[in-house]
């Protein structure tokens, strides 16, 4: 739920035992290569966190999840649910937002200036990013259904 969690579902046509077990160990080596860290995979539910501090690139998947866990529900038409934490990036960006418009107040502006300021700089820096990781993490979690 907004702004805490990126949350879904997604269908896939046929998900046997086995194909939910591969599904699994592919996502498992997607979030591997993402460098997740602490990943359990608990029958068909993966669960994981990310560090604070890692040195990857700003593109990669992860950057603004802080952990998270993805099901596979076997079945006809099959399931995949995930569940992302943004919480850090949420704590983050109010920090970066309030100092911002701190700034802007300290230096004889009005408030309702500072505020509309923190406001921008808080919508940039953490709505945008979530809709953007939205949309990425979806995909994320559907490749692992359709590569091989």
């Amino acid at each position: 739920m907004f702004p805490l969690t990126i949350k879904g579902r997604i269908r896939a046509q046929h998900m046997g035992p086995e194909a939910a077990r591969h599904t699994c160990m592919r996502l498992k080596q997607q979030l591997e290569l993402a460098d997740a860290m602490d990943i359990e995979l608990q029958e068909s539910r993966l669960s994981f966190r990310v560090k604070l501090y890692r040195y990857v690139s700003r593109f990669n998947i992860l950057r603004k999840i802080d952990g998270g866990s993805i099901e596979v529900i076997q079945g006809e038409p099959g399931q995949l649910r995930y569940l992302f934490s943004c919480r850090r990036q949420l704590l983050i960006s109010c920090v970066i937002s309030s100092l911002f418009g701190l700034v802007i107040w300290l230096a004889n502006y009005s408030p309702q200036l500072a505020l509309r300021a923190g406001l921008i700089a808080w919508c940039w820096l953490f709505a945008v990013d979530y809709l953007f990781s939205c949309v990425r993490l979806r995909r994320f979690v559907k490749a692992a259904i359709y590569r091989k």
